[in-house]
């Protein structure tokens, strides 16, 4: 049995394994939190990142804490809309932002990730999802995504077609 932080560290180590991240690459985590994905990535796998927030409060700390650990010229955190990501990456982490977007925002949530990938990147869209279409339930989308809704596989898969990404891998966890 794995306590909370060793199961964090698996699913930052298994998203970067499946995005092939290596040393010197730029990667873009959208919805970063409070950081703890870029500074893994850079740790463990040498690369370069930008995390993307909207939350005041997580952009201050986390960027405090880049300058505590001295890789302000490393990685940085940018508060913004995830629709205005600064510049493109070689790889895309995003996890658990796409349940955030409305079931009219879903394509364009989409549309925004594959902007931001370099043409040949790679990218993980990590999100919880259901088989069929149906609405989310109303406790979920007032306590845990407000405003959100959570899509199936087939529709978030036609959209990443859509949005000309090719999806290689599908893994239920």
């Amino acid at each position: 049995v794995m306590t909370l932080e060793e199961a964090q560290r698996a699913k930052m180590d298994h998203v970067c394994r499946k995005v092939q991240l290596k040393a010197g690459e730029t990667f873009v985590d959208v919805g970063c939190g409070w950081g703890g994905l870029l500074f893994h990535a850079w740790e463990h796998y040498g690369a370069r990142g930008t995390g993307i927030n909207t939350t005041s409060e997580q952009v201050a700390e986390s960027r405090a804490e880049i300058a505590r650990r001295g890789l302000a010229d490393t990685l940085q955190v940018v508060e913004c809309d995830f629709r205005e990501i600064p510049g493109r990456y070689d790889k895309l982490l995003s996890i658990g932002t796409l349940e955030h977007a409305g079931r009219d925002q879903l394509g364009e949530v989409i549309r925004a990730h594959a902007d931001y990938l370099k043409p040949g990147g790679l990218g993980v869209i990590h999100f919880i999802g259901h088989v069929g279409v149906r609405d989310t339930e109303f406790w979920i989308r007032k306590y845990i995504f407000p405003g959100g809704w959570i899509p199936s596989l087939a529709q978030a898969i036609d959209w990443c077609e859509r949005c000309g990404l090719e999806v290689v891998d599908i893994e239920n966890l």
